[in-house]
């Protein structure tokens, strides 16, 4: 409801109205003293965005991890080289692999175990890639900065009047 003023700046209200137009005044003023007045529209789901990237960040940790461990596990076989049969290589194999190879099963010479090393290192080193990037954009989407999301919608919707200092 628009409030005119007249000269003096007395306000004119429409007639039975004062009590309401008064206490929306009141709200507005609490509000801008109290620096509420203004809000991110998109906060509540970007904090679901955050959220949901931190769940994946979680579980990509587990990832990294586990295959971090094999490929550790590997590395110290003597596996880590693409078809590095060392003289050790076939007593190095996982029991399972052993046996296999012992009975000429194809796809279980020591030379194999190098090509799943590749694998789960290739793996590993996408993991750790995603996680950096997911990262990035927690960052880009939480803290403000030179040009990024977080500082354009605190400007554009009057969280912050200006970029911080030094930004």
């Amino acid at each position: 409801m628009p409030i005119t003023f007249t000269a003096g700046l007395t306000p004119t209200f429409p007639p039975d109205s004062f009590g309401s137009v008064k206490e929306h005044v009141k709200q507005l003023a609490t509000a801008l003293t109290g620096g509420t007045a203004f809000f991110n529209p998109l906060d509540v789901d970007i904090t679901a965005l955050v959220d949901r990237i931190d769940v994946i960040q979680a579980s990509l940790a587990t990832e990294i991890s586990a295959s971090l461990s094999e490929k550790t596990t590997i590395f110290n076989r003597g596996f880590d080289v693409p078809n590095f049969p060392h003289q050790d290589a076939v007593a190095s194999l996982p029991p399972g692999w052993f046996m296999a190879w012992g009975d000429n099963q194809v796809g279980y010479q020591p030379a194999n175990m190098s090509n799943v090393y590749a694998a789960i290192n290739d793996y590993y080193n996408h993991a750790v890639t995603l996680d950096t990037h997911l990262t990035t954009l927690k960052n880009y989407i939480n803290q403000a900065d030179v040009d990024n999301f977080k500082l354009h919608m605190e400007l554009l919707s009057g969280i912050d009047d200006a970029p911080p200092s030094g930004v």
